[in-house]
């Protein structure tokens, strides 16, 4: 569920729907897509991230780290709720 929600939130925001693309040879094949969000997770818990720049560094969207996954779930609707409060977008 944490990763439909995450893909509904790329969806809404226009952000690229997947985290990298293959560009071709070289030292580094893939170049990641910035904007991207998408679920992290490590110890026991889950993050939402954001992709910053085009080598594959993120930001931890909520800077709370790593939580239960229900917590982040509802941390994640709330985020949608607001984007469309702020008249952004129609989710």
């Amino acid at each position: 569920m944490l990763e439909l929600k995450a893909e509904r939130i790329n969806t809404v925001l226009k952000m690229p729907l997947v985290y990298c693309n293959k560009e071709g040879g070289g030292a580094a094949p893939y170049k990641a897509n910035v904007g991207h969000y998408h679920i992290d997770g490590a110890y026991g818990g889950f993050s939402l991230h954001q992709t910053e720049n085009e080598h594959g560094g993120v930001r931890n969207v909520f800077g709370i780290g790593h939580i239960p996954a229900r917590e982040l779930f509802n941390l994640m609707a709330a985020f949608l709720e607001g984007v469309r409060a702020a008249g952004e977008v129609t989710v």
